[in-house]
């Protein structure tokens, strides 16, 4: 076998290498692609669901001075309860920051909902001031 056919040979052999090579490789990158697609879809699912948990805590709390102004609103203790209503509007401004991503008609509502707080706790102030 002469130099030239052994080249012939071996340029033919390389020729199938990438013949077979490139749909491996396409095939392989594809399947990396699809799988890191799947590990960027699982860990947006997981911040999802640790913002709703989140979320639900922060709801939860909100619920808990709720109950706690209602309590030390009843037994005449206005000062416990305007500290309450504070914390529950910084609570809430919190929250809304969280739910920045929801719709504009939740937004407007859940800012109307701040400001009837706001105005509840200029009302115990006065009140406040009335009885020292």
């Amino acid at each position: 076998m002469n130099s030239e056919t052994f080249y012939w040979w071996l340029g033919l052999l390389g020729s199938l290498a990438s013949l077979i090579g490139l749909p491996v490789a396409i095939w392989q990158i594809s399947k990396t692609r699809r799988i890191a697609e799947a590990a960027k879809d699982a860990s947006l699912e997981t911040q999802a669901a640790i913002s709703r948990n989140l979320l639900l805590s922060d709801v939860s709390n909100c619920t808990r001075n709720i109950e706690e102004i209602k309590f030390f609103t009843r037994n005449e203790k206005y000062e416990s309860a305007l500290i309450r209503i504070t914390d529950l509007v910084s609570q809430l401004i919190q929250l809304r920051e969280t739910l920045e991503s929801s719709n504009q008609s939740h937004q407007i509502e859940f800012a109307e909902r701040i400001s009837q707080l706001v105005i509840v706790r200029v009302n115990f102030e006065k009140k406040l001031t009335r009885l020292c």
